[in-house]
């Protein structure tokens, strides 16, 4: 329910310092999903099977290309993680992650 993508901005950003193509609609969602926010790692990971994937016309911008995937927020993984199973599947050559930042949990230091 956010009003903007932040990791879109981040992703454009990016794409014009390195002089990258810029494809924000290569990717889309098929269906909402919940917020991930109280999920556990196995309910992220299932959350998110399947709910990605690349539209048709968009398949030969993707073929055999190198593709670097940014996400605001590193939790689980899982978004990446299926983004990277769809993008792989419908003909990147590879996927590379990046996040602007990592959830880590609080430990007690003793």
């Amino acid at each position: 329910m956010r009003t903007y993508n932040q990791a879109a901005l981040l992703a454009r950003e990016i794409a014009r310092q390195k002089g990258w193509l810029y494809a924000p609609s290569l990717l889309v969602r098929k269906r909402r999903t919940p917020s991930q926010g109280f999920l556990s790692s196995k309910e992220r990971t299932q959350n998110v099977a399947g709910a990605f994937r690349v539209p048709d016309k968009k398949r030969v911008l993707l073929a055999g290309r190198s593709v670097i995937l940014v996400d605001d927020v590193f939790t689980s993984g899982a978004t990446l993680e299926a983004c990277t199973k769809i993008l792989l599947k419908s003909g990147a050559s590879a996927v590379h992650g990046m996040t602007l930042s990592r959830v880590v949990r609080a430990r007690r230091i003793s």
